[in-house]
């Protein structure tokens, strides 16, 4: 090779070092302009360099290079990593403004709860730094959850945190029992809170935490679902049968026949199962099983084919009632005494 190749070559050499020296970051930033219309730049950074960018309406803020880059949106700092983004679903919902931009000199690692803690100092939301944690922090729900509660987020906040970031409700029941070691009844009472369903807040309480379906519904009436909606759970989610359910929903709402009847039917319970239950729990007479199945909207042929099997003279009935008030349960719950065949 020539001298004058020789030359050339290194002076070409010389220029992608000076080049790359100088573009050692690259940041790629979107935004709105004034008509409305999104535009989108880039800017290339010496290391230790800051550019001052002022740019409003800010759609996302992205990391090109290996090397990490700080970013000043609005009131608060953001580090970037190599394809990183901020924000991290990819646009900021509010309107926010990138001021400038840093090139680091090195690629020092920024304890993840430090990064927490001045994200919640700028006003972030839990579930803002739960979502960062996941997606560009590749930090799990575990992790996170450790992370939120180390700088005093409520666990209600974790929880809605942790939905907001995609979490299963077994996951975060997990959360909830290894990590912020909580007990049944707030883990009821925080999943509904976040907005998960009664069934997977039942699911949460059977699963995780272990508990009959019995306790789940006395946790459930303590997290204040309704009657008609823990009685939806222990009928159609957990089959319970017809007299376990009746025991149930007296010992919890002192819940009337008639109205464990009408659910019943509802769950599509056969008049025979029903009719069974009423006596055994209920001690009502064949009459009064009669009456109540019918106004739960029985058919006729159901009925007498139930009734075939609780045939009760009619001496046998008047003296069954006169031992024992209408509707009256076979034990009213600790504390509550009967009154007029009702547990108060």
């Amino acid at each position: 090779m020539g001298r004058f190749n020789q030359l050339f070559l290194w002076g070409l050499m010389m220029v992608s070092a000076s080049v790359q020296a100088a573009n050692e970051c690259r940041v790629q930033y979107k935004y709105k302009n004034s008509t409305g219309n999104e535009t989108t730049k880039t800017v290339n950074i010496n290391a230790g360099e800051t550019k001052t960018l002022n740019i409003d309406r800010l759609v996302y803020l992205k990391n090109l290079k290996t090397r990490e880059v700080n970013a000043w949106v609005n009131n608060y700092q953001v580090k970037l990593g190599k394809n990183v983004v901020d924000p991290a679903n990819g646009f900021h919902l509010a309107r926010v403004r990138l001021k400038k931009v840093k090139c680091l000199s090195s690629n020092p690692q920024q304890p993840i709860d430090l990064v927490v803690q001045q994200f919640k100092n700028a006003g972030k939301s839990a579930s803002f730094i739960a979502r960062h944690l996941k997606n560009s922090l590749r930090q799990n729900e575990r992790q996170i959850a450790s992370l939120l509660k180390n700088v005093r987020f409520t666990t209600q906040q974790i929880v809605i945190a942790l939905k907001s970031a995609g979490y299963s409700h077994l996951a975060v029941g997990n959360v909830l029992k290894s990590v912020l070691k909580v007990g049944a009844k707030t883990a009821a009472i925080v999943l509904k809170g976040a907005g998960y369903s009664l069934i997977n807040v039942a699911d949460v309480l059977k699963v995780v935490f272990r508990q009959t379906e019995q306790r789940v519904a006395y946790w459930l009436k303590q997290a204040d679902y309704t009657q008609r909606e823990v009685s939806f759970f222990l009928l159609r989610h957990a089959l319970m049968a017809a007299h376990v359910y009746f025991t149930t929903m007296i010992n919890l709402y002192n819940a009337s026949a008639d109205f464990v009847v009408g659910a019943a039917k509802q769950a599509n319970r056969g008049a025979t199962e029903v009719a069974k239950a009423l006596s055994d729990v209920y001690r009502l007479s064949t009459s009064r099983i009669e009456s109540i199945l019918r106004r739960a909207g029985y058919s006729l042929v159901d009925i007498g084919e139930a009734l075939e099997q609780f045939a009760e003279s009619d001496n046998s009935s008047t003296k069954s009632n006169s031992r024992r008030p209408k509707n009256q349960p076979v034990n009213c719950p600790k504390g509550k005494r009967m009154v007029n065949g009702r547990c108060i």
